[in-house]
Parts: structure tokens; C-alpha cells; sequence
């Protein structure tokens, strides 16, 4: 018995083709190189980071999971994919550790996390409300650590002088620094920030330190001005205590705080004066800062505007050594 076989038509070809084609396809699918599949996640990842603009750029990683980073360092070459294993990939992209993990439920390659612990936890500390002195210590060194690891940050650099004079003026008061001198630390770090700022023609970075020097000074200023006024706020207080006292017969006691008052008022001429010389001496101060501020080459607009604004707010052609009359404003302690 012969059977006849019929020759494949046209239709039968195709579909024999497509699925062929098929075959193929799953089988490169399954067969591709992780470690490529990985890489391309990142290079897309990166590559919206270096199109972005402003300073901090941010990343969404897995999880509804955001970062916030430092945008030019998305312009650094990354390193080498590493693999600890097939389901986690991690690459260094300057001073970031970007990480991506194998979805499970998907089989696709998701960006896990991006970190720079120096300037993360840096940065978690400066959103703190009302830091103490150790706190701001702490910031400084931080930064400290994120400004050597990266130095092509002027963001890095003026937060640090920033928080640098922050600590400052928590202790200006102690009467174990002079406040109109910016300190050891502070001042090194200022000089290398217009250098740096200079060397990179960057008149914002510049403009801002230069800033930020002057805001610390008026600072002090609004301090001393502070002090002055609270200097008869105790004379109604200690008139309240000694009319106590001797209605309370404790005539002794009345006597000890009059001689209290008698002596407040004797010291408050020489307090008075001193602190019309500090507002003197801080004034000059500013006005000498203020002539190094040049808003021409500014590029930020708001930034420009505040150097502007700054430079017109003291009256640096005559300079008093008192802001006001001499009369004493009581404070409210």
C-alpha cells in the first residue's frame, strides 16, 4: 500500500517559519546574558539623570522608592558591573552606589536603591530642626567626608561653611571666641571655596559663600542689637521683688536686691558702650564683605537678586556706632 504525500503549500511554510521564529526569540530570551540585561537597566537610569536638570536630581528606584542626588555625578564614568550573585548587580557611579535587583514575579532587572552614605546622612542632618552643637559637629564632619570623596561639588562646599557658622553662632555668648573673626576651620574653608569657585569661573558658587559670610555677620549684629535693648529688662523684675520683700517684712532681703539693682544700673553706661562698638565694628565689617560683591556674571536669577537686595541693605557710606536712641527696651524673659 503507497500513501501519497502532499507537497506544503505556501500557508504551511509561513507557519512553519513563525514558529521557528518564536523558538528563536525564547531562546535568546532565556539565554541573554543577566549581567547585560543589568547593565542596560543602569544605562537608562543614568543616562535620564545626565539629561536632567538642577542641582539634585531625583531617581525612582523600586518600591515607590525615591533619592534624591547630586545630578553632576551622573556625568562620571560608572564602574565595572559586579554580581555578587544572579539575582543583585551594584555598580559605582562616582561617589554613588547604584543597586539592582531580579524581580521575582517579573524575571526583569528593577534599580533597587543609590547611595552615598557620607553626604545621605549629611544631608538627613541638616533637614533636623534646631541641631546642638554636637549635632552641627557632626554635619561638619559628614560633609567633611562627602567634600573629599567628591570636590567637584560647590553644593558640598557651601553647606559645609554653612553649617560651619551655624556652629558658631551657637557659641557666640560663651565669651570663648570672637565672633567677628569667622575661626580657623570656617575661614580655611571659605578661602578654599572662592579659590575653587574661582578656578571653575563659577560667580554663583562665589556669591553664594560670600553670602552666607554676611548672613552669619548680621547674625551677630542682630544680637548685640538684642543685648542692648534687654540691658533695663531686669529693673522692673527686681523693683517687683524688693516691694515683695518688704511687704513680706524680709528687709534683708529687699536690701540684697537693691544693691543688685544699684549695681545693674552703675554697669549698664559701660555695657551700653561696648555694645555700640561691636555694632560698629560689625557694621564696618559687612561693608567691607559687601564691596567684594559683584552681582555681574551671576547666572541663578534669585541668587542675583539677594546679593543685589544685600548690598542695599546697610547704609555703608556713613556708618553710626549706635543703631538707635540709647534708651532701654525690656525683654520679655
Amino acid at each position: 500500500m503507497t500513501t501519497s504525500m502532499e507537497p506544503p503549500t505556501r500557508s504551511h511554510v509561513a507557519l512553519f517559519g513563525w514558529s521557528l521564529l518564536v523558538v528563536c526569540l525564547t531562546l535568546a530570551a532565556g539565554c541573554s546574558n543577566p549581567k547585560k540585561k543589568a547593565k542596560k537597566k543602569l544605562d537608562n537610569k543614568i543616562e535620564t539623570c545626565r539629561n536632567a536638570e538642577g542641582t539634585f536630581h531625583t531617581v525612582e528606584a523600586f518600591g515607590d522608592l525615591t533619592r534624591k542626588i547630586l545630578q553632576s555625578t551622573c556625568e562620571k564614568e560608572a564602574g565595572n558591573l559586579e554580581m555578587p550573585d544572579e539575582f543583585s548587580a551594584q555598580v559605582q557611579v562616582g561617589p554613588y552606589t547604584w543597586e539592582l535587583g531580579l524581580e521575582e514575579e517579573t524575571g526583569l532587572w528593577v534599580l533597587k536603591d543609590v547611595r552615598w552614605d557620607a553626604l545621605d546622612n549629611a544631608r538627613d542632618r541638616l533637614d533636623t530642626e534646631d541641631p546642638d552643637q554636637a549635632g552641627l559637629e557632626r554635619t561638619v564632619e559628614l560633609l567633611g567626608q562627602a567634600q573629599e570623596q567628591y570636590g567637584e561639588s560647590g553644593w558640598i562646599r557651601l553647606r559645609r561653611l554653612e553649617t560651619m557658622l551655624d556652629l558658631r553662632t551657637q557659641m557666640i555668648g560663651e565669651g570663648d571666641i570672637e565672633p567677628l573673626k569667622l575661626g580657623g576651620q570656617a575661614r580655611k574653608q571659605y578661602r578654599e571655596t572662592l579659590e575653587w569657585a574661582q578656578s571653575q569661573d563659577n560667580r554663583d558658587v562665589e556669591a553664594e559663600a560670600r553670602l552666607i559670610v554676611t548672613d552669619y555677620l548680621n547674625s551677630y549684629m542682630t544680637y548685640i542689637q538684642d543685648s542692648k535693648r534687654s540691658l533695663g529688662g531686669k529693673t522692673e523684675r527686681y523693683e517687683n521683688v524688693i516691694e515683695q520683700a518688704e511687704e513680706n517684712g524680709n528687709d534683708e532681703q529687699a536690701e540684697k536686691y537693691r544693691k543688685t539693682l544699684e549695681k545693674l544700673k552703675e554697669e549698664r553706661p559701660k555695657k551700653r558702650k561696648r555694645y555700640n562698638k561691636r555694632l560698629e565694628a560689625t557694621r564696618t565689617a559687612l561693608c567691607e564683605r559687601y564691596t567684594d560683591m559683584v552681582p555681574s556674571g551671576i547666572e541663578d536669577a534669585s541668587l542675583k537678586k539677594r546679593v543685589i537686595s544685600a548690598k542695599d541693605s546697610l547704609e555703608c557710606a556713613t556708618i553710626l556706632a549706635d543703631d538707635s536712641s540709647d534708651e532701654d527696651v525690656a525683654d520679655d524673659e
